[in-house]
């Protein structure tokens, strides 16, 4: 079964392992500098990302 020119068996191993990866990557995040950490350093992210959207980026 292929979705386009893509075996489906390929996604799902990209995608499981990207998973992995982005769960590894917050729990050392949350590790290292904590949860209030993560919220200070997101909210300038999401800020960012507002303003962009405004400007139509």
């Amino acid at each position: 079964m292929t979705q386009g020119e893509r075996p489906v068996s390929l996604l799902v191993l990209a995608g499981l392992l990207l998973l992995i990866g982005k769960i590894i990557y917050l729990r050392a995040t949350l590790r290292s500098i904590g949860g209030f950490g993560m919220l200070l350093v997101l909210a300038p992210v999401r800020a960012l990302l507002w303003v962009l959207y405004d400007f139509r980026v």
